[in-house]
Parts: structure tokens; C-alpha cells; sequence
């Protein structure tokens, strides 16, 4: 790339970075860790520390923004600043149990750990050494950085690295949210803009059904302090998995695996708040890729948009009428092309950052009802990594306050698992086991009850 490529690249990507940024900056503002996930690998064996370490460094090389930490300049824009100083680390600990259980525990301290991205790279690893002989690793990254996709590649490079596989020359740096922008015009970018806007207003008025239902209206407010996040599972049979899977296919010919699950997620959420409103919104937040990396010419950074879906209260009792709803609400704002939209208008914040900050604050604080992802764990590492066999691998991810819960479903070998993440210091312990029980049982009745109706 010539200097006057590269300095146009590192402008346009400081737009969607700060967007990012200002989440984490919010987040971080209300005594929350910050915008956190897990990849997380348990593996049958040991693995060997000093190579793990050293391929690590040589990831790194491979692609320096991993060892980048966070720096705002003289204007106050953030961007991400590769630093030789700073050294991907590989923390080591020794736990006293073989559980899952345990497990998570160890994931619970890291994820409510606050983390100082002006002085930390925003990608660490995580070695837990279990007292069976059998090892855990785990990828800690921050979402300002890059996303779910580009944490698949991450550690699917350095599973090859490890295994000593040839890779590929690193590619070279590329903008996958420039490259969707500027495959429409300028007028096309202007009218999924403003389609787009209203989005923004709604974050702000609308109701939302959320915990608590009485949130203070000022931001000093809702700050808390000592933020503890606490983490419930539940993995369902194959037997299960694949009759839900299956139901998933067969309600609808949209790839909508995930929209179906988020269907029951809302069931469950009306059936265990505290707070009825009849006019209040269920509505959250979907990811939707708009640029796809591979392993031939892959770099780390965030390559999506977020979607806002919702249901009525009317609506999220009918099993049939949910995932229509959904489906076609999504498909709705596709055609309406508000994924463009909501890159767009990072561009044209981005010279503002107290706006683009005030924007996020109001999507953070009012938008969802709670935070919900579904990923795919890949077999390209999840069979082995490093030579070890893989015997679950899954992800963790971070939830905040004033919604303080998260819903993140994971697909791996064809079983699901159902994860919930949820700020102690909001939601009660009852409340989100009983919204991770009533979401496997609502969907296993569903998917129980259209198998039936095939029959």
C-alpha cells in the first residue's frame, strides 16, 4: 500500500473503531468491565506453555494490530495504535477443580475484570491448568477491536502455528466496512442513513420491557460499582439439539437458526420479568456480517452492523407468529438496507465524538431489552488444537448494566448450549436461572410440538 492508501485506510477505519470505542467508553462510565468475550477451548491434554508463547508472539508478528492498544489524539478521536512495547501475554492458573463449574468461575474473574485498553492490548490469553492433566485455553478480546469472525481466524491460525501447517503470506490491511460502503452510491448511502435514524430516536422514547423495569433516567444514577458477573449454562442432548435444529429448519426457508431461537429467548424474558407493561417492546440487537474474511487474506477488525428486532407482547406468546414477526422484520430492514445505514452515519459522526458518545450512550442504556448473539463454533479447531484433542469448546461473553443480561447461544458438534451472563448487582440469581430454564423448555416444546404437527 502507498503512504497516501495507508493514511486514507487508518481514517476510515478510525470511524467504526471510535463507534466501537464509545461503547466501550460508556460501558467502562457506568462501572461495567467493558465490551468482553471468550473464546474458550478445553482441551484433554497439556498443552506445551513455552510453544503456546511463543506462537502467540508469532501471531502477533503476523498481524501486528493484536498487540495495538488504544490512544486519542489532539482531537479526540480514538484509533487503535500497533505499540512494540506491548506483548501479547499468556497468563497461567492453576485450578483446583476439573469442572466446568470451575471453569466458569475462572471465566467470571476475567470477564469482571476492568481492563485499561489505553495501556493493554485488547487481545490476551488465558491458560487454566486442571488438576486431570487437561488444560483450558481461553482468547479474551475486546469487541472495539475485532469481531466474533475474526476471532475464529485468530485462534485458527494459530491451531496451525502450533501444529507447525504452512499459512498463508498475512494479509495485507483492508477496510471490509469500506468496501460494503462503496459498493452503493452516495444517494443510496443517504437514504439508508435516514432510514436508519429513527432507530436512534426509538433508542431514546420507546418502551422497552428490561430489569429492573424503574431504571433512573440519569446516567450518575446508573452507574454501580463492584460490577460481579456470574455465568449459567445449559447444554442440551444431541438428541435435543438436533430436534431443535431441525425444527429451526422447518418453521421457516430463511437461515433463520437464529431467529427462531430468539423467538423463545423472548417467550421466556415476558414469562419472567416482574414488571408487566402491555405496551412495552421486547427488542434487541442482531449482528449481521457485511463483509467476509478468509483465511487466504485475513485481517483482524470488526466487519459487521447491528439490527434492531422486536416483538409485541401479543406477539411473543404465538409460536408460530414470533418467528414470522422476526424473520420478516429482519428481512425488512435488510431490504431497507439500515445495516448501510447505521455504518453510514459512523462516517458522518465521526469528526463529533461527544455525539458519537451520547449516540451509543442512549443505545447502551435504552435500546434492548437484553443483549443476545448466536455463534458457530468451528471444526477447523475444534476437533484438536495443537495436536489435543478438543473435548468442548464454547464461548463467554460479557453482560452489562442497566439490562445486565445477555443471551448467547452456541452451536458446537451439533449441540447447543445455552449461555447466560448476567450483572449480580441487577438481576437476581433466580431470575436469570429462570430465564435460561424457561428458554430450553419453551424451544424444546416447540420443537416437540412441530415434529408432531409433521406427524
Amino acid at each position: 500500500m502507498t503512504s497516501q492508501q495507508l493514511r486514507s485506510f487508518r481514517r476510515r477505519l478510525n470511524a467504526f473503531d471510535q463507534c466501537m470505542y464509545s461503547a466501550q467508553d460508556n460501558l467502562q462510565a457506568l462501572g461495567n468491565p467493558g465490551f468482553e468475550t471468550i473464546a474458550l477451548l478445553w482441551l484433554e491434554g497439556r498443552l506445551d506453555t513455552e510453544l503456546l508463547r511463543d506462537q502467540v508472539q508469532a501471531l502477533t508478528a503476523r498481524h501486528p494490530v493484536l498487540r495495538s492498544r488504544l490512544v486519542r489524539d489532539w482531537k479526540g478521536t480514538f484509533y487503535w495504535q500497533t505499540d512494540e512495547d506491548i506483548q501479547v501475554g499468556v497468563h497461567e492458573e492453576a485450578l483446583n477443580e476439573a469442572s466446568e463449574e470451575a471453569i466458569q468461575r475462572a471465566a467470571e474473574r476475567i470477564l469482571s475484570r476492568r481492563r485499561d485498553l489505553f495501556r493493554e492490548p485488547g487481545v490476551t490469553f488465558h491458560l487454566l491448568h486442571l488438576p486431570d492433566g487437561s488444560d483450558v485455553l481461553m482468547m479474551l478480546w475486546n469487541h472495539s477491536l475485532f469481531d466474533e469472525r475474526s476471532a475464529r481466524l485468530t485462534l485458527q491460525e494459530l491451531n496451525k502455528l502450533l501444529t507447525g501447517e504452512p499459512l498463508p503470506a498475512p494479509g495485507a490491511p483492508h477496510d471490509l466496512i469500506e468496501a460494503h460502503r462503496q459498493r452503493f452510491s452516495r444517494r443510496i448511502r443517504w437514504t439508508a442513513f435516514r432510514k436508519a435514524l429513527p432507530d436512534y430516536i426509538w433508542d431514546r422514547w420507546a418502551k422497552r420491557c428490561r430489569w429492573p423495569r424503574q431504571i433512573p433516567r440519569i446516567p450518575q444514577r446508573q452507574k454501580i460499582s463492584n460490577v460481579q458477573l456470574r455465568l449459567l449454562t445449559r447444554r442440551l442432548s444431541k438428541e435435543d439439539s438436533q430436534s431443535l435444529l431441525d425444527y429451526c429448519r422447518k418453521v421457516t426457508r430463511f437461515p433463520s437458526t437464529s431467529m427462531t431461537l430468539l423467538g423463545g429467548v423472548f417467550k421466556s424474558f415476558a414469562d419472567t420479568l416482574h414488571y408487566p407493561h402491555a405496551d412495552d417492546l421486547f427488542r434487541t440487537g442482531v449482528g449481521v456480517e457485511v463483509g467476509r474474511q478468509t483465511s487466504d487474506n485475513f485481517h483482524p477488525q470488526n466487519s459487521s452492523s447491528v439490527l434492531r428486532v422486536h416483538l409485541t407482547r401479543d406477539e411473543v406468546h404465538d409460536r408460530k407468529q414470533r418467528v414470522e414477526r422476526l424473520v420478516e422484520r429482519l428481512h425488512g430492514v435488510l431490504r431497507e438496507k439500515r445495516d448501510l445505514g447505521i455504518l453510514e452515519s459512523n462516517t458522518l459522526f465521526y469528526w463529533c465524538y461527544p455525539l458519537v458518545r451520547r449516540v451509543t450512550s442512549q443505545m447502551i442504556r435504552w435500546a434492548f431489552s437484553f443483549w443476545y448473539a448466536y455463534f458457530a463454533v468451528p471444526r477447523s479447531y475444534s476437533e484438536s488444537f495443537g495436536g489435543i484433542p478438543v473435548q468442548m469448546a464454547t464461548y463467554y461473553c460479557a453482560a452489562w448494566s442497566p439490562s445486565g443480561l445477555t443471551m448467547l447461544i452456541t452451536q458446537y458438534r451439533d449441540q447447543l448450549q445455552f449461555l447466560v451472563t448476567y450483572v449480580e448487582n441487577v438481576v437476581p440469581a433466580d431470575d436469570a436461572q429462570s430465564f435460561l430454564d424457561g428458554t430450553v423448555h419453551e424451544l424444546l416444546a416447540a420443537a416437540r410440538d412441530g415434529a408432531n404437527d409433521g406427524n
